[in-house]
């Protein structure tokens, strides 16, 4: 039986969202750009970056305008879509790699949770899903160590589930970080002398295990597919 999901809140925020200012959001440049409009509240409740520029001294926290030229439209859509909705409209995360200075805590485990669907789907011949060489360098890019989730998570599925063929060669290997190559290498040796049960390995495991944890919020000050 699924679990109830209780939707219930406090009177005074029920219709918060109702009552918020709208921002526009300009994204890109020429003829690329694009325009997109949020509510206030959502945006700024889900993001560091846009809570500091609607919140301070900056002139969009006077106009409701942010403007990010060099951000790439399509992907700003898509972080916009996962903050409003809390849904990803593509199930690969490479479009998102343009806006990962502003992906928040609850939009990086929804991005896990859907590496997690795709991998736990079923595929022709018992193959899974394991994410490219092009969303591990922009995991790696945005993370600092193998003791983040997300990077713990690629680790697992390639040290689970990978393919010899992904590293035959040194065309290969130049695909991937090279401390990511490491840091596989490192798994395997780890649990070499034991076996990994099912409940432990990605396709069976509690999605808890890879989600990362909201910390409480600061003030911030801003600056100027594979399958085997």
């Amino acid at each position: 039986m699924a679990p109830l999901r209780d939707i219930h809140v406090p009177k005074s925020s029920y219709t918060e969202f109702i009552h918020s200012s709208m921002v526009k959001i300009i994204v890109g440049k020429e003829e690329k750009q694009q325009s997109f409009t949020v509510y206030e509240n959502i945006i700024t409740s889900r993001s560091a970056f846009f809570c500091a520029a609607l919140n301070g001294k900056w002139v969009e926290s006077q106009d409701k305008i942010v403007k990010l030229p060099d951000e790439d439209p399509e992907s700003a859509a898509l972080y916009l879509q996962l903050i409003m909705t809390n849904k990803l409209g593509i199930r690969d995360i490479s479009k998102l790699e343009m806006m990962k200075m502003f992906i928040d805590v609850e939009s990086k485990n929804l991005v896990i949770h859907g590496m997690l669907a795709r991998c736990r789907d079923s595929h022709p011949g018992n193959k899974f899903y394991v994410p490219g060489s092009d969303i591990v360098r922009i995991i790696y890019a945005g993370t600092a160590s193998k003791s983040d989730v997300a990077r713990k998570l690629l680790i697992d599925m390639y040290a689970q589930y990978g393919s010899p063929d992904w590293f035959k060669d040194a065309n290969s290997l130049e695909k991937y970080p090279p401390e990511f190559v490491m840091d596989v290498m490192m798994r395997l040796i780890e649990t070499r002398d034991r076996e990994v049960g099912e409940e432990e390995k990605v396709r069976f495991c509690d999605p808890e295990k890879y989600m990362e944890k909201k910390e409480e919020p600061l003030d911030v000050e801003v600056t100027g597919e594979n399958t085997v």
